[in-house]
């Protein structure tokens, strides 16, 4: 018996979520970092820095660069909310 459903010739995946950074090395400076961490965002974008373990670290408005140099070196994340786009970058504490 034939389908009563027409067959399908080609379709378009339109992917669903959070748009990734295409150059996110280029979003933090300097990876790694010792004492300042800066973010090439607009003063007031909110700034989430998260430990290897994804432990929230530090939160609040980028300003002029993040004081990290109170953490213990190692591999942090920060998730960079700006009013179109959400990023997710890695950086390194040394």
């Amino acid at each position: 018996m034939p389908s009563a459903f027409p067959a399908v010739n080609s379709f378009t995946f339109t992917p669903a979520g959070v748009a990734r950074n295409t150059s996110p090395e280029k979003l933090v400076y300097p990876n790694p970092c010792n004492d300042k961490l800066f973010v090439d965002i607009p003063s007031g974008t909110n700034v989430s820095v998260f430990d290897s373990h994804g432990i929230l670290i530090l939160d609040g408005l980028y300003a002029d660069g993040i004081d990290v140099s109170k953490l213990p070196t190692g591999l942090y994340f920060a998730k960079i909310r700006t009013n179109t786009r959400l990023y997710r970058v890695s950086f390194l504490k040394k």
